[in-house]
């Protein structure tokens, strides 16, 4: 081992940064909340948050209560280092994720890990071990590691990461109050997000290390970065939810869903035809929560689709017509927030209807619908739905021979017509492994003109860990890296809105049709299928 100085020993990553209710939320500013904009903040164009005091619990999710780390650099307190635009992570050498590998995670990756953290981030790297000279040892290790990625650098940078590494001299067994009691049990490592609430690290596997003895995936310390770049996406997004006025309808409020295969239903009641009038934006926002207070061992091991339906308007118990998808997590606790204004015309008439989601493993459920006015110029006045596909359609050799064409009239006064498309492949059958992880092309026609969607991001191993500063739940336990047919585990399953106006024949029928094809062809074996919601939506 290189001999050297010890930097600071403490990885933490801060980011300083039946329902008749609705209600409203106001716009709100994104200036710090104790009127004081603390300088480092402003030069990152991060806002400043106070320290709040909170008692001690290690619960996921609750505000982190005060703590001291003694550091090579000295002691660290939260409420006097905290200023609301930083994130911190507090990470072990041997966390409880990676001890079937039997060696510390620390002995290579540091420059990845730089390169990929986002600058608001502390890390805190804290030894498992109760020996004195194995804590010197593992600590030596890791200052080795980060100071070759920091000679690399210009000074500056080397400096400011000097600044926000940690390297905590006592050992897990000795940190004091909720923090050591949350690195020791569930043991999975400690993120503190820029509103000062509790996470847990993720996993750390690579998909690029593959160990076949042991049937998993090697740890990669530069994974950490995910847990970071995720808290700042959800700042930003709490940040334009504010900025939002919003009327609010709950749809599920925390209902426990036992595994099920049928639809759960919730009958609401959305503002009258009037109010419906004025919003021209609809978003869901949904959290899939887990039973118990923690994640792997409580939320469901696999990812799965979870669909969302409105129900028929003089048939409330048929419900059919798709209006939002999510791709549940491996292990995770996850929250969504995606736009579906083009299916507000499906809501016009509002009052009393009938919702159902469709799933099919154990969660909590809490889902929002959030309706806006925008004021934009134009807005959706008609959404006729097209080409759908649901559950246990096969993507095989009949699967274009069965559907006929639609013919559906365009008003003369449309402004803006839309095509918009939901997709995502299921199944692992070959040639291809397909639907999951082939890339396949769907083909919309309006009036003989094409439209065209395919998934080259399957060939991408890492595609869905890229998308994590999009929202995408990072870490997961599984395998939820790679590029996915429409679909990433843990997120939301987004439309895709193709403007058709220069296809469309206004005051006339007009044609559509679609057809799915692999490697131009149809797909020659079973197994393979895919969910799809295709509509027309007409803006005035």
């Amino acid at each position: 081992m290189r001999q050297g100085a010890l930097c600071s020993l403490a990885v933490v990553v801060l980011a300083v940064g039946a329902c008749k209710t609705t209600k409203q939320t106001g716009a709100s500013s994104t200036t710090e909340a104790s009127g004081v904009e603390n300088p480092y903040c402003r030069s990152l164009g991060l806002p400043t948050r106070p320290f709040i005091n909170a008692p001690e619990s290690a619960k996921l999710g609750t505000v982190a209560a005060d703590f001291q780390l003694l550091t090579t650099q000295g002691s660290f307190q939260l409420s006097s280092a905290f200023t609301g635009c930083d994130n911190y992570l507090i990470v072990q050498d041997i966390p409880r994720q990676t001890r079937e590998f039997k060696q510390p995670i620390w002995l290579r990756d540091g420059a990845a890990l730089l390169k990929a953290l986002p600058k608001n981030t502390h890390v805190f790297f804290v030894s498992v071990g109760n020996d004195q000279n194995l804590i010197q040892m593992s600590l030596q290790s890791i200052t080795d590691n980060v100071e070759d990625a920091l000679k690399a650098m210009p000074a500056a940078d080397a400096d400011f990461w000097r600044s926000h590494l940690h390297y905590v001299t006592v050992p897990v067994a000795e940190i004091k109050g909720w923090l050591g009691e949350a690195m020791v049990s569930p043991g999975w490592g400690i993120g503190i997000d820029r509103f000062q609430k509790i996470r847990y690290v993720g996993n750390y596997s690579d998909p690029h290390r593959y160990e076949a003895s042991l049937d998993d995936f090697g740890p990669n310390l530069a994974m950490l970065a995910n847990e970071p770049i995720y808290y700042n996406f959800e700042a930003k997004r709490e940040a334009t939810l504010a900025a939002e006025k919003a009327t609010i309808v709950p749809i599920f409020q925390g209902q426990p869903v036992i595994e099920q295969k049928d639809k759960i239903f919730s009958e609401v009641e959305l503002p009258d035809a009037a109010t419906m009038a004025k919003f021209d934006g609809l978003e869901l926002d949904m959290t899939a929560e887990c039973k118990g207070d923690g994640e792997v061992g409580e939320c469901p091991a696999w990812d799965e689709a979870l669909v969302f339906y409105l129900c028929d308007l003089n048939k409330p118990d048929s419900c059919t017509t798709e209006i939002g998808r999510w791709i549940s997590t491996y292990h995770r606790i996850g929250r969504w927030v995606h736009d579906i204004s083009p299916f507000l015309p499906l809501l016009k008439d509002g009052g009393k209807r009938q919702f159902a989601i469709k799933v099919g493993q154990p969660y909590e459920l809490h889902l929002n619908m959030r309706f806006l006015t925008r004021n934009q110029p134009i807005k959706p006045v008609k959404t006729t739905l097209l080409f759908q596909e649901g559950f246990g359609a096969n993507f095989d050799l009949n699967y274009n021979k069965k559907r006929q064409s639609i013919t559906t009239l365009i008003p003369a006064t449309a402004k803006r017509v839309e095509l918009i498309t939901v997709i995502t492949g299921h199944g692992m059958s070959e040639p291809g492994n397909c639907s999951e992880f082939c890339d396949t092309t769907h083909r919309f026609y309006i009036n003989g003109s094409k439209i065209e969607r395919s998934f080259p991001e399957t060939a991408d191993d890492q595609n869905c860990m890229k998308e994590v500063v999009n929202g995408t739940i990072p870490n997961q336990f599984g395998t939820w890296w790679y590029g996915r047919s429409g679909w990433c585990p843990g997120r939301e399953v987004q439309m895709v809105r193709h403007d058709v106006t220069k296809f469309a024949l206004l005051g006339k029928d007009n044609e559509f049709r679609y057809e799915g094809l692999f490697r131009g062809e149809p797909y020659p074996a079973v197994g393979a299928g895919f969910l799809l919601t295709s509509a027309l939506v007409i803006y005035e």
